[in-house]
C-alpha cells in the first residue's frame, strides 16, 4: 500500500486547499494542450499525441481519467507504478565515437503521470 500524504506545516492551508480541489474537465483539457507533441513516452507507451487525439471535450475518457484523478486528490494516495520511468541516454554531439562522457541520460516518463503533475504544478 502507498503511503498517505500530511499537509506539510510548512505549507498554508491556502495552498492546500488549492491543490485539494477536484480536478475538473478544464483543468485536464487545458494541461494536456500544453504537451510538446514531439515528446517520448514512457513505460506506458501512450504518447502525447495518442492521448490529445481521444481526450476530447465531453468524452468518456475524460470523464474516466477525471474520475480517477480525483480519487488520486481525495484519498491523497499515487499509484508509484505509474511514476516508474525509463532512463536512455543520448548522444551529446552526433559524432561520440563511443564515448561515454559524450552521452547524457534522459528519463522518460508515463504521459498520465507527466499530465497529473502538470495539473499539480500549474495550481502552485
Amino acid at each position: 500500500m502507498d503511503e498517505v500524504n500530511e499537509p506539510r506545516e510548512d505549507i498554508e492551508d491556502g495552498t492546500w486547499t488549492l491543490l485539494m480541489k477536484k480536478i475538473s474537465d478544464e483543468e485536464i483539457l487545458s494541461a494536456l494542450a500544453t504537451l510538446l507533441k514531439s515528446k517520448s513516452c514512457g513505460l506506458d507507451a501512450i504518447s502525447n499525441e495518442l492521448l490529445q487525439l481521444v481526450i476530447t471535450p465531453g468524452s468518456k475518457i475524460l470523464e474516466i481519467l477525471r474520475i480517477s484523478m480525483n480519487i488520486t486528490v481525495a484519498h491523497q494516495v499515487y499509484p508509484t507504478k505509474i511514476t516508474e520511468g525509463i532512463m536512455i541516454m543520448l548522444p551529446k554531439i552526433s559524432n561520440w565515437n563511443e564515448e561515454l562522457h559524450k552521452l547524457r541520460p534522459i528519463t522518460l516518463l508515463n504521459t498520465l503521470h507527466k499530465l497529473f503533475e502538470k495539473i499539480m504544478k500549474d495550481r502552485m
